[in-house]
Formats: structure tokens, sequence, C-alpha cells
């Protein structure tokens, strides 16, 4: 009857169930909530692969932004002397100076990396000591001058002074009248490119010389012109190294004097107009000239004494342009 077929069907369903139930408990592969799926006990091979699959999934990359670095206005923000204090080179990219004339007194020193670029125009009017430990100085674009003074007896005056570090001058000029331009020691660097180096602007004044370099330093001078010097343009002691490339230099005693294990390397250059020699050898010393692919007009040697070591290729030797009154001798 009816009755029979519907608890056959519900004892059916019941025996069906009581299967499920028991598959489910026996079946480790069956669906658990998840507080017992994940529960292990710490140490095991199943904790340790549930802690595989926790880890796995795309890494997530952290980005540090880094401020912007500012530069520092001449006169805009401060001075330029208080801009030169300031300067940080992990917050300020340059220090920006605007065109016009800038003096101080007694001598501006630097011992920090720093990159100081001015507008066309600008007149940077005081001396220079630069002595940073790490890292380079750079100038950019001014006219480096000697302030007027009175010159005393015995006084040995520098425009600019390289005691330690690298210093980078680019298309600039510096003008030093009854002085040395730049003085380069105690094992330090100096770098020129496209400069001019002369005595005063209206050519009236010589400078004493341009370049000294002693004391293993190292100068390298690129695309330079020097002019108007009483001395010589380049002086070089003590195992200094110079190079020049396409460079002139002219107007003074001697293009460039040698003395003390000094070596020069000259590219590209002309020397001309000079009062005894294109090159001078101070004494009898272990120095080295390496000349290539340049052209020196008049005297080659001043003084009739030549270096250890000479070397010259493609070297083109002029007649003089001029020839200098007796009394220049």
């Amino acid at each position: 009857s009816s009755d029979g077929e519907s608890r056959g069907g519900l004892s059916r369903f019941q025996s069906a169930a009581a299967q499920m139930i028991k598959l489910s408990h026996d079946d480790p592969k069956s669906e658990r909530p998840d507080s017992q799926a994940t529960s292990s006990k710490p140490g095991t091979a199943k904790s340790a692969r549930l802690s595989q699959q926790k880890t796995k999934g795309p890494k997530t990359s952290i980005i540090i932004m880094k401020a912007a670095k500012s530069v520092i206005q001449v006169p805009g923000h401060m001075r330029l002397l208080a801009a030169v204090k300031a300067f940080d080179k992990d917050k300020h990219s340059w220090i920006e100076v605007r065109s016009g004339t800038y003096t101080w007194e007694g001598v501006l020193t630097i011992d920090k990396t720093i990159t100081i670029e001015g507008q066309d125009g600008v007149r940077l009017i005081g001396r220079w000591n630069f002595k940073s430990l790490t890292g380079t100085v750079t100038i950019q674009n001014v006219h480096l001058i000697a302030p007027e003074a009175e010159i005393k007896p015995n006084e040995m005056r520098r425009l600019m002074y390289i005691s330690t570090g690298d210093l980078v001058i680019t298309d600039s000029a510096i003008i030093s009248p009854n002085e040395y331009a730049i003085w380069v020691s105690g094992r330090s660097s100096l770098a020129l490119r496209g400069c001019i180096l002369a005595g005063a602007e209206d050519g009236s004044v010589a400078t004493l010389g341009s370049v000294v370099a002693k004391n293993w330093s190292e100068v390298d001078i690129q695309d330079c012109r020097f002019e108007n010097a009483s001395e010589s343009c380049v002086f070089m002691d003590d195992d200094a190294v110079c190079t020049l490339l396409r460079c002139t230099l002219q107007d003074a005693e001697v293009g460039v004097l040698l003395c003390d294990r000094a070596k020069l390397v000259l590219n590209e250059s002309s020397m001309r107009v000079f009062t005894r020699g294109a090159l001078g050898q101070m004494r009898k010393s272990n120095t080295e000239v390496l000349i290539s692919d340049s052209t020196i007009h008049g005297e080659q040697w001043a003084f009739g004494l030549h270096p250890g070591k000479y070397i010259h290729r493609n070297l083109t030797i002029c007649p003089s342009l001029w020839v200098p009154a007796p009394e220049l001798l």
C-alpha cells in the first residue's frame, strides 16, 4: 500500500544518509570546516605543507619614493657664502648663481662635494681654498677674478688653492693679475674644460702663472687658452703630472716649466709667442715630456736643458711669430 511504500522510501533514505556520514568520517579528502582543515600540530609534515601553501602567491614590492633634490638660488634664497655653507649633496642638486658681481673678504673654504653653476655674466671676486676629503667640487660658467689688493714684499698670492680633493672648472674665465691663478698640491687633482686663464681683463697686467702643479698632483686640461703670464703658463714640480689636449699657450716668458720628476703630455696643442721658449727644464732631473700632433712657434727649449725622457710625434716647429726686444731677454 501507499503507507508501506512511504515507510520503505524513508528507510532507504535513512540508510543512504547513514552511509554518507560514515564515508565523510573515513575519507581524508572530504571537505571539513576550515577550523579542522587548518589545525595541525606544529612540527608535523602536514604543518610544513600548510606553511608552504600559505607562503605561496605573488611577491609584494615596496617602492620607497625619495624626495627630489632642490636647487639653491643665489641671491634669491640666500647669499653665496651662506649657500655654500648650507649645501648638502643629499638634499641639493647645485647652487645656481644669478647674473651679477659677488665679492667677499678673506678666503672662501670649500670642504665638501658641491656644484656651483652661474648664469651668463656671473663675476665671483674673491679667493678660494679647496680641501674636500671626498667627492668633487665643480664650478661652471663663471668669471673667477682675483680681488685687488696691495702687494706686500715676498708675498705669494694665489687665487685658488687646492690642498686636497678634486676640482673641476668648466666654461669659465680665470683672471689673476699679479698672482698665481690655480695652485694644486697634496695629491689633489684639477680638471679644466673650455676655460681662459690670463692676467688682467684688459691685458695691462700679467698673471704670475696660470697653473702650478706640485707634490704628486694630477692636472687634466682640455680645450683651454693660456695667455699673458710673466713667468709661465704652467709650472710643474715634485712628481706632478699634467696633460694638455687641444690647448693654446701664448704670451709668456716660458710656456711650460718642468722640475723634479714632473711629467708633461701635450696633444693637439699650439705653443707660441714666448720670450725665452716654449718648454723650460729648470735643472737636471728625471722629467718626462711626451708631445704629439702639436705645433711650436719659435724657440723650443728655454734654458738649454732637456728632460730625462723626451718623445715626440708629428711635432711641427715653425718660425717665431715675433722677435722679443733685447730688454726682455
